[in-house]
């Protein structure tokens, strides 16, 4: 890869490849600057912004990551992946009403997608939405039958509704 990156320095994909290696290897930080020069080299290449804003994520940079993530579904605002990274770092930088957008453009754009669903109900349930939380659950359940981790978050949001053992059922 080196000697690709020294032949041609303005080709990204190189640049990301050897982002990937280095990633893969623990050394985060050279991944970053191989992602940054990736996304540099070709502005226009959403997997580099997308590795970029992944890896900043990893790094709980949350506002770098969310920028290029932005950029990444810019680029590309069909691909799920994209949005759905955008929305996780988006959460973790606390920006709870962007990630609840993001995921809900992931479930849009693909109906099928159960992670979707299922993380946009831990973000109704980290911004105490419970009651909301459930319901989405319960409707998704519907559509995906037979999933045991619909049924268990239902079952946790429940135990915090009701505390005592109330009236709400997980089925």
């Amino acid at each position: 890869l080196d000697r690709l990156i020294a032949e041609f320095p303005r080709e990204a994909e190189p640049l990301a490849f050897r982002g990937v290696v280095e990633e893969r290897s623990g050394d985060l930080a050279k991944a970053i600057g191989f992602y940054q020069r990736a996304a540099g080299t070709n502005p226009g290449s959403a997997v580099a912004h997308y590795n970029l804003g992944r890896a900043l994520g990893l790094r709980r940079q949350w506002s770098e990551a969310a920028g290029a993530l932005a950029m990444a579904v810019e680029l590309d605002p069909g691909h799920v992946g994209y949005l759905y990274a955008l929305a996780t770092v988006l959460q973790g930088g606390g920006r709870t009403a962007d990630a609840v957008e993001a995921l809900g453009c992931c479930v849009r754009i693909d109906p099928d997608f159960l992670d979707g669903y299922a993380t946009l109900a831990d973000v109704l349930v980290s911004a105490n939405h419970l009651e909301l939380a459930d319901r989405l659950l319960q409707l998704v359940a519907r559509r995906f039958p037979g999933q045991g981790v619909l049924r268990s978050k239902r079952a946790a949001i429940a135990s915090r509704r009701f505390p005592g053992g109330g009236p709400a059922s997980a089925d």
